[in-house]
């Protein structure tokens, strides 16, 4: 009779997909949560320097636009007011005065040159603080001053000009703007259809056009 070999069971080699130790899964899993929190405060901090820098770059800076006259136009100071140029740029806020004719202001210096405004209140603004807007004028150098009569936009000169604060007119800075009138009958029709009150111009004072100005909440590129 023959005796048969016992059956010895091959051994089965430990798998190499074991998962690591608990206490291996969870250092890797702090240490990526570290780096993630870490990049977080990184971007965090980035984005909020920048924007104080986007910020501070905003109330300092301008755009300085010189004073024009117009190629072909051979009048003089004493001539009365330029045609705007479509190029022509506000010295206040960057704005093109010609794209809204019926708000554009102008001032006409003895040397025949012209800076061109999109509103009455980017003109005072201009006159309260030449130095800074006028790319070395003074106000000694300014031979007449006009805003646009929003009635029929003709222009009038500026010193003798009604203005509503206050009215529901949108200007080029979406704001009231100081809509210009020739007389105080033609301002206090338009303040009856629109809201506001009547100002002379002598009454255009800093603390008016500190509310008027909205150069600083609005981006400048």
């Amino acid at each position: 009779m023959t005796v048969s070999e016992p059956i010895v069971p091959m051994p089965v080699p430990a798998s190499t997909s074991e998962p690591p130790p608990a206490p291996r899964l969870r250092r890797r899993a702090m240490l990526a949560g570290m780096v993630v929190a870490a990049a977080g405060a990184t971007g965090w901090q980035f984005w909020s320097q920048r924007r104080k820098s986007d910020a501070a770059v905003q109330d300092d800076v301008c755009i300085v636009a010189p004073a024009l006259r117009p190629e072909g136009d051979d009048r003089t100071a004493s001539d009365g007011p330029h045609p705007i140029p479509a190029d022509a740029r506000c010295p206040v806020c960057g704005m093109y005065p010609a794209r809204n004719p019926r708000w554009a202001a102008q001032i006409v210096y003895t040397d025949g040159a012209a800076h061109f405004f999109d509103s009455p209140v980017s003109l005072h603004l201009y006159l309260q603080d030449i130095a800074r807007f006028g790319a070395g004028r003074s106000l000694d150098d300014i031979e007449s001053r006009w805003v646009t009569d929003y009635d029929s936009g003709a222009w009038i000169d500026a010193l003798a000009a009604f203005h509503v604060d206050g009215s529901d007119a949108a200007g080029p800075m979406r704001n009231g703007n100081l809509p210009a009138f020739a007389t105080e009958a033609q301002a206090q029709a338009f303040a009856a259809r629109h809201g506001g009150r009547v100002l002379s111009a002598t009454r255009i004072d800093a603390p008016l056009l500190a509310r008027l100005d909205t150069r600083a909440r609005h981006p400048r590129r």
